[in-house]
């Protein structure tokens, strides 16, 4: 089982969710999950943003780190079914 593969998908994943926007248009809402790139608020009648740079580099090392634990537990699943079947 490669390591790779799994790297390549969290880092895609990361990359794009930089483009994913969420919540209401007219009131609090962003882009970027699950670290928001940025936020935009609308507290008094004008918009007020919130960057965020750090965005860029967490949300792919995010998605790497979960992949890293994905393939941690598959290897750990694997494992721990060749164990469980008897000897032949």
């Amino acid at each position: 089982m490669k390591l790779w593969p799994y790297l390549t998908l969290g880092l895609i994943t990361g990359i794009v969710g930089l483009t994913l926007s969420w919540g209401d248009p007219a009131g609090f809402h962003g882009t970027g999950l699950p670290i928001p790139l940025v936020y935009w608020d609308n507290p008094s009648g004008t918009m007020v943003d919130y960057p965020n740079s750090f965005a860029y580099i967490l949300n792919p090392l995010i998605g790497v780190i979960l992949g890293i634990t994905v393939w941690i537990a598959a290897k750990f699943y694997k494992r721990s079914d060749n164990e469980s079947e008897p000897d032949r």
